[in-house]
């Protein structure tokens, strides 16, 4: 499982200007990553995605970096006060993700909200509950309103459900890069809507 590097990079960077298809791959291969616990091709991953929305190879590394570290703090955890060892390197990446992001937020609010899902989902709680948690990440990230982000926020939910639900074999991992893919692009027709709507 691989995915192949944007054919052209970026050099201006803008986190809106992701591929769908490319995001999608990316996603469930760092996903298959941290359940095999393999911390640096996660990072390996994270730092294609950075150099994908115009990132610079160092930012792309600290991307990679901080993203890796905070899901291995958390996957080492057992409660949710030891949970939140994983926020300073959480806030760290979204501190970069602020570089490229279209509106300005609260880098501690984005990882406190993503911390959030992380441990609702480990609660087992159901995706349409930590969907809409994720799709307030979204809509705090790219300054637009929750109810349009929220269907893709669902899908990646239900994405996770599916690996939660599945021995994965190839086959399954296959099937959530798809979904996940399916996330992707309802999140990208949703952000052109939304600027379209801007410029009318």
């Amino acid at each position: 499982m691989g995915i192949k590097p944007a054919k052209k990079l970026r050099t201006k960077i803008d986190i809106t200007m992701f591929q769908p298809a490319y995001m999608g791959k990316a996603e469930a291969l760092m996903w298959k990553r941290y359940y095999e616990r393999r911390y640096l091709g996660l990072f390996m991953t994270m730092f294609g995605c950075g150099r994908h929305v115009g990132y610079s190879p160092s930012l792309s590394i600290k991307l990679g970096f901080f993203a890796a570290q905070a899901a291995r703090l958390f996957q080492a955890s057992r409660s949710a006060e030891e949970a939140h060892r994983a926020l300073p390197p959480l806030e760290r990446y979204y501190d970069l993700i602020a570089i490229g992001a279209p509106s300005t937020f609260c880098s501690r609010e984005v990882a406190l909200t993503e911390l959030g899902w992380w441990q609702a989902r480990r609660e087992n709680k159901p995706p349409s509950e930590y969907g809409i948690r994720i799709a307030c990440v979204a809509s705090l990230v790219y300054g637009v309103a929750i109810d349009k982000v929220a269907l893709a926020g669902i899908r990646r939910a239900q994405a996770m459900e599916y690996r939660d639900r599945h021995e994965m074999e190839q086959s399954d991992w296959a099937v959530v890069e798809n979904k996940l893919i399916e996330s992707y692009s309802i999140l990208k027709s949703s952000l052109r809507a939304d600027d379209n709507e801007n410029k009318a």
